[in-house]
């Protein structure tokens, strides 16, 4: 999804993040929440402002036991950007 997403491959990325965000969410890894994220930048960035709050809102529903605070910091920013 990442290497989608650099090459602004957006759709392909979109589809990538969200098939890790099925298998990933109830596992302990951070892929998940990560793809979530990101799947929220893409969207902020296209304009897509409902889309970009689901996705990062459903970045903070995603526990993982790494780097979940920085993650959910990065989506509670996001969230801040596209409510204003």
């Amino acid at each position: 999804g990442r290497v989608c997403q650099v090459q602004s491959k957006f759709e392909d990325a979109l589809n990538l993040y969200r098939q890790t965000i099925t298998e990933g969410t109830d596992l302990p890894y951070y892929y998940a929440c990560r793809a979530a994220l990101e799947s929220g930048i893409i969207y902020e960035k296209q304009g897509l402002s409902a889309k970009a709050l689901e996705s990062f809102n459903e970045c903070l529903d995603i526990n993982p036991e790494e780097h979940k605070t920085a993650l959910h910091q990065a989506a509670k920013a996001g969230i801040d950007r596209v409510s204003n």
